[in-house]
């Protein structure tokens, strides 16, 4: 009898307590507090839900009324219908905001830590364009969310200290910054024969496996994998960048799992990992759908999905 080995393919990355970060952030805050402006917003909602149903009700009252004794639209309806459009104002303001908050949670949760980041690098971690990534975070700035941050002139960096900040004016950050500039363009250039590698990698250790239906999903992959590189819309770029950087290692790895598996006769522990390669094939297939439909796919979502499944299966 072969003793059974648990491989784990996934290690959760190390996150900071809660009571480190609210020491981090008593002795040098960056960040504004979860709290910072709930109650306008929930108090935004609230009268406007109040001010739709009041104008909503009272316009369609006083409208049926006209109606019946042939009258017409007096001042009153009109006050009323300024009340409705108040009233959907103040929810819609107060619904933008907490998604501007949700963002800001998002933005906190990879910059945390870092005195810096170049907008290339949030750009594709969040998938988003510059401009837009420049006038939201200018405006989570202007609105105290983050604390100490600024944006160069040229709009290439973010800076989350007011002491990085600082040293980039004196100017001992900027050929560091710079130097990063260079580097992600080196590597922009480099990516794709670095994802033909991994392609070829993953297409290479199919014929070291048995189960058909793997084969089928790895092929299909393989095939996806080329279209979805070699799509040609330059406005979609940072989103087939965000889903091979992330797709093509972590499907290198759990293939090499599943072949050591199959190599050593534990086929039944690699349920878990049939199952989750299927998952990244069905993620393959939608992307090239959505790229032909010219639809944004929520990478995010899907990407999270895995990582949880991942996790799973490593404990």
């Amino acid at each position: 009898m072969k003793k059974k080995k648990n491989k784990s393919i996934y290690v959760k990355s190390a996150k900071s307590t809660k009571k480190e970060h609210k020491a981090r952030q008593k002795k040098n805050p960056v960040f504004a507090p979860d709290h910072k402006g709930k109650f306008l917003r929930n108090c935004k909602k609230f009268l406007g839900i109040l001010c739709m149903l009041i104008g909503a009700l009272t316009v369609i009252t006083m409208s049926i009324r006209s109606s019946h004794y042939g009258t017409g639209w007096s001042f009153v309806h009109y006050f009323y219908m300024m009340v409705l459009i108040a009233g959907c104002f103040l929810y819609w303001n107060g619904w933008k905001s907490e998604k501007r908050m949700a963002r800001f949670r998002y933005y906190r949760s990879f910059m945390e830590g870092k005195e810096y980041m170049l907008f290339s690098e949030i750009e594709e971690i969040t998938g988003r364009k510059r401009s837009f990534l420049q006038k939201d975070l200018s405006r989570m700035i202007r609105e105290k969310l983050f604390l100490q941050a600024n944006i160069n002139q040229e709009g290439t960096c973010f800076f989350l200290t007011k002491e990085a900040y600082r040293r980039y004016q004196n100017g001992q950050l900027e050929t560091v910054y710079v130097q990063e500039e260079q580097n992600k363009e080196k590597e922009e250039q480099e990516q794709p024969n670095d994802w033909e590698n991994q392609l070829f990698s993953i297409h290479s250790m199919v014929k070291e496996i048995h189960n058909p239906q793997i084969i089928n999903v790895i092929s299909d992959i393989c095939i996806r994998g080329q279209q979805i590189m070699y799509f040609e819309d330059t406005n979609r770029k940072s989103e087939v960048e965000r889903f091979l950087c992330y797709y093509l290692p972590v499907t290198h790895r759990l293939l090499q799992t599943y072949v050591e598996l199959e190599q050593e006769d534990l086929e039944e522990q690699a349920g878990d990992l049939v199952v989750i390669l299927n998952t990244i094939g069905h993620s393959f297939h939608s992307m090239v759908e959505k790229l032909i439909e010219g639809k944004r796919m929520d990478i995010e979502e899907d990407i999270a999905a895995v990582e949880f499944m991942l996790s799973n299966q490593a404990q």
